[in-house]
């Protein structure tokens, strides 16, 4: 199961008055069982701000009052490969059934095994727990480098443009916006590219 899917799960109410939407890196950041702010924990899977715009316009989600965003380069990054499954994803001429084969094929899946008294799939979010040794962060480093940090600022703008859109519906719905730039490790300079992102976004 999805991400979305497993915040609509845990959040069956029509409008959610309060969001902290971002990537994965959400999840394991904001502990919505241990916090008192009332936000709905909404991280995803390669979170990008087009599939957010899709959530708003398409009415998958109903903010109430208030939007956070945990902004990085990769919610930025336009060719970031989004979980497929997304419900927003699927085409106008697509049957639902088709789109959802494979996940039809898990809940037939998880029924033999639930009959056969074995476990089975839970809604619930994967948390990413530990930290990489400083050998570990610099070949992850390396590889951050060469595929994201030197990336032309063309390969950017649908998701930059579509912030103005967010703005928009948020400032026509009455819901406070604000963007949260998640902390890099403090060993590592932040990259230029960054940097530009981050005096656009702001």
């Amino acid at each position: 199961y999805n991400d979305y899917e497993a915040t609509r799960v845990a959040h069956p109410e029509a409008v959610w008055d309060r969001v902290f939407y971002g990537s994965s890196d959400i999840v394991s950041a904001y502990r919505e069982e241990l916090s008192e702010a009332g936000y709905v924990e909404f991280g995803m899977d390669y979170a990008v701000m087009t599939d957010l715009w899709k959530l708003l316009d398409q009415g998958h989600i109903r903010v109430g009052s208030d939007l956070v965003i945990a902004m990085n380069l990769f919610a930025l990054y336009d060719d970031f490969a989004t979980n497929p499954a997304y419900i927003w994803h699927r085409g106008p001429l697509e049957p639902y059934t088709y789109f959802h084969r494979d996940k039809l094929q898990r809940i037939a899946e998880d029924g033999l095994d639930l009959l056969m008294g074995k476990e089975v799939r839970s809604f619930r979010k994967v948390l990413y727990y530990g930290a990489l040794s400083q050998e570990e962060l610099a070949k992850k480093l390396v590889t951050f480098e060469e595929k994201y940090f030197s990336l032309p600022l063309e390969d950017f703008q649908e998701n930059i443009a579509i912030m103005d859109q967010i703005a928009d519906w948020c400032d026509s719905h009455d819901v406070r916006l604000r963007i949260l730039w998640m902390p890099f490790h403090p060993d590592v300079e932040k990259p230029e590219r960054m940097l530009e992102l981050m005096e656009i976004i702001n």
